[in-house]
């Protein structure tokens, strides 16, 4: 998995759920990131964070 990270060639699936979505490394099962639909939260940590 380190080895697909540094060479950019994760194996990634995105999951849809009703409140966020996901990124799964494939091989692994593990959880790559997260994104919130709820519009208040992505709106507050935008305001913390500001846009990158």
């Amino acid at each position: 998995m380190l080895r697909g990270l540094i060479e950019n060639r994760l194996d990634l699936d995105l999951r849809v759920e009703a409140d966020n979505y996901k990124l799964i490394e494939r091989s692994t099962g593990s959880t790559i990131r997260i994104i919130s639909k709820n519009s208040l939260l992505v709106n507050a940590l935008d305001n913390l964070y500001g846009r990158l």
